[in-house]
């Protein structure tokens, strides 16, 4: 693989994702290398309830204690949570697939991430990412900041960043030519640098 490499040579990149990602400026592997994240999510530590400020974003692990559905203007789940700082807060889950709400059982520990706010009853979070890490879900936490890119329909922030995890390991296999330098030693007839 190459930087100059149409993103086509990417896995799983077909005819509509090249236009998507085209609409996005991002035609070559070196393009895709280049289209900077416009800010960071913060999954390196889990934030106790006690700790969460209303209106910030926090990954954080609780204990469902009481669920229910509720069918008004949006069908929607709700998870009543506790943590070890015995705190509250409640998960509201909009359009749920059936089986996912039959896996958001009491006394199941989630890990959540997503933007808290003051609602009626106390702290919530508003259909935030999850992972139920009891039934043995890959957890949230990261080691490193998430970085989170614009996009365009069809084009997902995954997408996005195993696409460049992927283009970075493969230039790691193979060093960097500089096309200038390369092109000056050529004509100058240079000997290669030992390695």
């Amino acid at each position: 693989m190459n930087l100059s490499d149409s993103i086509e040579t990417l896995p799983k990149v077909g005819p509509k994702t090249k236009i998507a990602l085209n609409q996005l400026g991002i035609f070559t592997c070196q393009d895709l290398l280049f289209f900077l994240p416009f800010r960071y999510q913060n999954k390196t530590q889990i934030t106790k309830l006690n700790e969460v400020v209303a209106g910030d974003e926090a990954l954080i692990e609780v204990n469902i204690v009481k669920t229910q559905s509720i069918f008004s203007s949006k069908k929607m789940f709700i998870c009543d949570c506790l943590d070890t700082s015995n705190q509250t807060i409640t998960l509201r889950f909009f359009n749920l697939h059936p089986a996912q709400q039959q896996q958001l059982v009491r006394d199941a520990t989630l890990q959540c991430f997503g933007e808290t706010r003051l609602g009626q009853s106390g702290l919530e979070m508003l259909h935030p990412e999850y992972r139920i890490t009891s039934s043995g879900q890959k957890p949230l936490f990261e080691k490193t900041l998430t970085p989170v890119y614009h996009t365009v329909q069809g084009i997902y922030q995954s997408s996005l960043r195993n696409w460049m995890a992927l283009v970075l390991e493969e230039l790691q296999q193979k060093p960097l030519i500089d096309p200038i330098m390369g092109d000056l030693n050529q004509s100058l007839k240079f000997l290669p640098h030992p390695d």
